[in-house]
Parts: C-alpha cells; structure tokens; sequence
C-alpha cells in the first residue's frame, strides 16, 4: 500500500539550516544558500527512490518547480521563473508538493 505526503515550503525556509516545516512530522527543508534550491529529507529509507513520485505547485506566478532527484532518503526541488524575459532564472516562491511513496 503507497502513502501519500504533502507539505508547504515557504520561500527561503531552512536557509540556515535543516528546519521543520508544514508538512509531515520529522521531514525538515534545507534551503541551499544563495539559491532556489531546496532539499527534502524525509528520511523513509527507500529501497527504490525512483519510485518516489513527487507533484510539486509554486505560489508565485510565472515559477515552476522541479524534482532534481531523489534518494532513499531526501528529494532536491529547484524553483525557477518561466518565460522569455526572465529567461529561466531561479526565482523565490513558496511551494506545496504531494508525494507518494
């Protein structure tokens, strides 16, 4: 049986450091410094992280959010800016995802 996850990441959350979020108990975000990167522990210790399956929305308009990649215990999420002006730059937003594992 797969169960399912959610969460809400403020932009620039754990940007000091792995911290609790809105999300399930015991994962924690850590935001890499100085980008739109974020890391997701979860720590569900998965033999198959492949089949991790991660749908992620941004708050912000012309953003999306991608999953970098996942390992048996964290997911990596990259925030960027959408459109031709901007050119795809990285781009500060909240974030809601669901994951199923």
């Amino acid at each position: 049986m797969k169960k399912q996850f959610s969460g809400f990441v403020e932009a620039n959350q754990g940007f000091n450091g792995p911290v609790a979020f809105d999300g399930p108990q015991g994962w924690t975000v850590n935001k890499m410094q100085q980008t739109e990167i974020y890391k997701i522990h979860h720590g569900l210790n998965l033999s198959n992280p492949n089949k991790l399956r991660v749908v992620i929305t941004t708050k912000k308009t012309f953003t999306i959010a991608n999953v970098e990649s996942t390992t048996a215990n964290d997911f990596t999420v990259s925030v960027w800016t959408v459109g031709s002006a901007t050119g795809g730059a990285p781009a500060s937003s909240d974030f809601m995802f669901i994951a199923e594992a």
